[in-house]
């Protein structure tokens, strides 16, 4: 897989199918660049992204958004 920026990078991440479940953690070079992908094999569960009022993420081996 070939990006030359994180918006694409993250497309891709989002959207590939993988092996098994798990969580990506990306990182951008400019500000606010940076996301946690929760995955199960075809896509994306849920995407959390750095905002301007939340700068830093937290990701332990559970699902945050699930009730």
């Amino acid at each position: 897989m070939e990006c030359d920026n994180y918006a694409c990078a993250k497309a891709k991440y989002s959207t590939s199918p993988i092996i098994s479940p798990g969580y990506m953690i990306l990182g951008g070079v400019s500000g606010n660049e940076g996301a946690i992908i929760t995955r199960d094999k075809f896509g994306a569960d849920d995407i959390t992204e750095l905002t301007a009022d939340k700068w830093f993420l937290v990701q332990t081996n559970d699902d945050h958004f699930a009730g």
